[in-house]
């Protein structure tokens, strides 16, 4: 998906407009100032709060950068909002980056001799202007600018209708694993489960006799179905947790083509998982399942919760034996406290890529249904 829309994306003519617009509105700015003029107006400047800096389609001023960003960004940020992407870069074969979406601190820099250059960004950079033909990918890593989060990127070479290299293009991806595992909205949903499951506990409560009916036994969706169930009746605290962010986690699989996303507190149970089989409200320490793949993805995540984990296919019991791979992390605080584990279950049947930072989807298909919306 991201290799098709990169090349659709070189081979459309404005693609090829705007990195020699861009170049050339960056040339008349003058080599000293570029970076610092740039990165005030469109970063320091920008009145938009960090994560919404590409609100700005152009900055207050003459200079001709402003109106050839204007004439091109809304065309680059569709692309990017409507895939999902974290950024798209574009660069002149000196390293200088003239252009990203969201303007963090790697715009307007050097991938040359700059500070960024042995990122996974400079590493496809440079890949792409030897072998500007190619698809090169620099595979998931931290990513400083992007404040340390998981990325990968994937450059190609962008040439004008002479057949003349005259840049490069790349696409920042976000890997969806990271990513949630770091949001505030996960943090807080894990918390709230826990702290619910305990509750639980305490009273008395056999956590997974009852939740097992609630969400499973007593769910009157059918076997493949039970995700539709947002809140089980009942005055338990639990329900209303699961109300208040089932959506979110069952959006995230459906959209992307998982099988199931669980969460664990750090004894390994399992206390939430969209699709709720049987493996729902059990535990991995003890339990029937310790020896699973997704046995395996609690373990490693526990024991290095700042990575990620990648299981490979085997049959899996709970989804009635069918092949299943498991990428799981840890769920931390700002301070570095680790509160939980998330893990995602990838099916059987769909084209992945997998190494030692993650699995990432390149197709739909689904062991459930036929496939989600990609």
């Amino acid at each position: 998906m991201v290799r098709s829309d990169l090349l659709g994306c070189v081979q459309n003519p404005a693609t090829v407009e705007a990195v020699l617009a861009l170049q050339a509105a960056w040339d008349a700015i003058g080599a000293a100032n570029q970076t610092t003029v740039l990165q005030a107006a469109y970063i320091t400047d920008n009145p938009n709060p960090v994560g919404s800096k590409d609100e700005l389609s152009r900055a207050p001023g003459a200079l001709q950068y402003h109106a050839v960003h204007e004439r091109y960004h809304d065309m680059f940020r569709m692309l990017v909002r409507s895939k999902g992407y974290y950024d798209l870069f574009l660069f002149n074969l000196r390293g200088d980056c003239v252009y990203t979406v969201f303007k963090e601190v790697d715009f307007a820099s050097n991938f040359v001799g700059g500070r960024y250059n042995s990122s996974g960004l400079g590493t496809a950079f440079r890949a792409a202007v030897a072998e500007p033909s190619a698809v090169h990918v620099a595979d998931f890593a931290p990513y400083e600018p992007s404040h340390g989060a998981l990325a990968s990127f994937i450059c190609t070479g962008v040439d004008d209708v002479e057949g003349t290299l005259v840049g490069i293009i790349c696409i920042q991806q976000p890997s969806d694993l990271a990513h949630c595992s770091s949001s505030p909205k996960t943090r807080a949903a894990l918390f709230e489960l826990c702290s619910s499951w305990d509750d639980m506990q305490r009273s008395g409560l056999n956590t997974t006799t009852v939740l097992q009916a609630a969400y499973i036994t007593d769910n009157p969706n059918p076997v493949g179905s039970k995700e539709e169930l947002n809140r089980a009746p009942g005055a338990l605290q639990y329900h209303a947790v699961h109300e208040r962010y089932h959506d979110m986690f069952r959006t995230l699989v459906r959209s992307k083509g998982y099988y199931d996303l669980f969460l664990f507190n750090l004894r390994g149970d399992c206390v939430y998982t969209v699709f709720k089989e049987v493996d729902f409200a059990s535990n991995l320490v003890s339990g029937r399942w310790w020896s699973s793949g997704l046995g395996d993805a609690f373990r490693a995540a526990v024991a290095v919760p700042s990575a990620l984990h990648t299981i490979d296919f085997a049959p899996y019991e709970p989804s009635q034996g069918n092949l299943a791979s498991f990428v799981s992390t840890g769920v931390m605080t700002d301070d570095g406290v680790v509160i939980g584990v998330i893990a995602l279950q990838v099916p059987f049947g769909v084209t992945v890529k997998l190494d030692s930072t993650g699995a990432r989807i390149e197709s739909c298909a689904d062991a459930r249904r036929s496939c989600f919306a990609a």
